[in-house]
């Protein structure tokens, strides 16, 4: 089976509503939004739809007051047969199949809000009347002060079918693992000796004519994953399973695999043998990787967006505290940008975005930040000044830097920049509300003329 990557969509999720949300109250309330705002919700909305997984996003209520979706993905609703119209009046509640003992998310509900995750796995029951098996991952988040509830929801029929084919005869067996990329073993507790199906021997990189071992098994371990592996095995030949993920290599590869292990005892309690599986989960872990980092950045700037904005925010005051200086949250709207894209284009604009990203970010120190929000709009975090003159010397420079003209491929733009800016500790409030006095500032660095700077308060 492979892995979910739902807590990095989840973070893409939010980092896409954000966005959206940001993009409405945009164009219902201040002004034109570019193609490119346009654009970058766009492929935010394609990703969420091409997840091959069921999502699912609703707010946190009482357990007793089931909340309607907020929104769903393509994937829900083509495999459950319900239009979006339709599934967004039905509760996640009302689509689970019935089951014995403590699953789903009221059961649970204290494991979710203590932990903000859970895992859990269950049926849901499609307007046909067919049940799908699916394996959820939940992740309790805030977006602004509303709780909300993401879900991601993986079919894992195929998984469990392969599973019954396991018990069935040694050639499905083969084939199964080969097309999941998941090996088994076993490991019999009295006479040490160990079987390991054809796929275990190829994941592990070990020739099948080997005799199996516990110590060939753990010579493949990353030294770093060696504790968390030992303590689980230590752990299962007394009695305990695991099921844990963790790094081998195989010369100088390195490769991710998922270890899940049950222990099996006779009649009266003793322990016989331990039986286990381990999955090749290399290129889920990459996906992962790729999706945590558009979760957290611009797709067209490559900039961090505003869900990494708020944790740099965060990390940006409490080194403002520590060291006693002065912090620039800087919001940035470009001057003559709507003009560059209806003269010159829409590819124009988006190539010219990323020549500004690139020259403020060449412009930066150490310990800087600079993220676009969306649109001709930009954050910078301008850290270490001693002086209110310090750091309008500094705005005064990248005024100048933004002015100079770009050479792009259809011609040459010239713009400028409107910035409003609001200085920590000066300014104290969290970082929503101190992006928004240095977008007022901003508004009134329009008002006086454009191509300034005005400072908060």
């Amino acid at each position: 089976m492979q892995i979910h990557i739902a807590l990095v969509v989840l973070a893409l999720l939010g980092a896409m509503l954000s966005m959206i949300l940001w993009f409405r109250c945009a164009t219902g309330r201040r002004r034109p939004v570019g193609a490119a705002a346009r654009e970058s919700e766009t492929r935010y909305r394609a990703l969420f739809e091409t997840v091959g997984d069921f999502i699912f996003l609703y707010p946190l209520t009482s357990e007793d007051a089931p909340a309607a979706f907020l929104e769903v993905n393509e994937e829900a609703c083509r495999r459950l047969g319900y239009s979006r119209q339709e599934l967004l009046r039905l509760s996640l509640s009302g689509l689970l199949a019935p089951v014995d003992g403590p699953r789903g998310l009221l059961p649970q509900r204290e494991t979710l809000l203590r932990d903000r995750r859970l895992i859990f796995e269950q049926s849901m029951v499609a307007r046909s009347g067919e049940q799908i098996p699916l394996e959820f991952r939940v992740r309790l988040f805030d977006l602004g002060e509303r709780p909300m509830i993401l879900v991601v929801a993986r079919d894992i029929g195929d998984r469990k079918r392969a599973e019954q084919l396991l018990s069935d005869s040694k050639i499905n067996l083969a084939r199964a693992q080969a097309i999941a990329n998941v090996g088994s073993w076993y490991l019999d507790l009295s006479t040490r000796a160990m079987r390991w199906s054809d796929e275990t021997f190829r994941i592990l990189g070990l020739p099948e004519n080997l005799t199996p071992t516990v110590n060939a098994f753990l010579s493949r371990i990353h030294p770093e994953d060696r504790d968390q592996v030992l303590a689980a095995w230590g752990a299962a030949q007394v009695g305990t399973p695991y099921d844990i993920e963790h790094r081998i290599m195989i010369g100088e590869q390195v490769k991710w695999v998922r270890e899940r292990a049950e222990v099996h005892r006779d009649a009266e309690g003793k322990l016989l043998r331990i039986n286990g599986t381990v999955q090749d989960i290399t290129t889920d872990k990459q996906h992962q990787r790729q999706l945590e980092w558009l979760a957290h950045h611009d797709s067209l700037t490559h900039l961090p967006n505003r869900l990494l904005l708020g944790d740099r925010m965060r990390v940006a005051f409490a080194q403002a505290d520590r060291a006693r200086k002065l912090l620039a949250v800087c919001y940035l709207d470009l001057d003559g940008f709507k003009a560059v894209n209806d003269t010159l284009g829409h590819e124009a604009g988006d190539r010219l975005l990323v020549e500004v990203a690139n020259r403020l970010r060449d412009s930066l120190r150490a310990g800087d930040t600079v993220s676009r929000l969306g649109g001709d709009e930009f954050v910078l975090l301008l850290a270490g000044f001693d002086t209110v003159e310090d750091c309008e010397h500094a705005l005064m420079r990248l005024l100048v830097l933004l002015a100079a003209p770009y050479a792009l491929t259809e011609g040459t733009a010239t713009i400028s920049a409107s910035v409003g800016v609001a200085l920590y500790p000066l300014d104290r409030g969290d970082p929503d509300e101190l992006l928004r006095r240095a977008d007022q500032a901003m508004y009134l660095a329009k008002q006086n003329g454009r191509n300034c700077y005005r400072l908060f308060g």
